[in-house]
């Protein structure tokens, strides 16, 4: 298995490089603020498929808006890979196996997300976006489509900074 996360590194730096000029932040004063961020886009990735609801019989939400989702989790990581100057992240090894079950998943994703906040660094955030990428493969998703839906959400934040979101 091969995907190269290099060129959104890059693009995720130029959206943050942006947002920092238009806000007057930097990578130190919103940390808590992207991981607060995370966490809560991880819990509206779960919301959209409803993996853990038990007691409903209603169906995840669209593919596509899981998708979005999912992109938007995306974002923040990439954007904690920046900000710990990771500027290639490239995965070349064994397939990622999907987990058991989504819930057992996000459970996952959720423990490497604060192991990266306790940690902050180059192996805490390879060990995160591994297991957000196996994630993706649990909900029946591809690399590709998951890039696809992380440039056109890059898009949007880029109109929404504009246009003072």
């Amino acid at each position: 298995m091969h995907f190269d996360l290099t060129p959104y590194l890059a693009k995720q730096k130029a959206l943050d490089e942006d947002i920092h000029l238009r806000h007057g932040v930097d990578y130190a004063s919103t940390k808590q603020r992207r991981f607060l961020a995370l966490y809560v886009e991880v819990g509206e990735l779960a919301n959209e498929t409803r993996c853990f609801k038990y007691w409903s019989d209603r169906g995840p939400g669209s593919k596509e808006k899981i998708l979005d989702e999912y992109a938007d989790g995306m974002h923040f990581l990439l954007s904690l890979g920046v900000a710990i100057d990771i500027a290639e992240a490239a995965y070349e090894g064994p397939a990622l196996l999907p987990y058991e079950n989504p819930t057992r998943g996000f459970h996952e994703v959720y423990r490497s997300i604060g192991e990266l906040y306790e940690h902050y660094d180059k192996e805490h955030w390879t060990y995160a976006m591994e297991a957000y990428v196996r994630l993706l493969f649990t909900l029946g998703y591809n690399m590709d489509e998951a890039i696809t839906a992380y440039l056109s959400k890059l898009a949007v934040n880029y109109l929404r900074q504009e246009n003072h979101y």
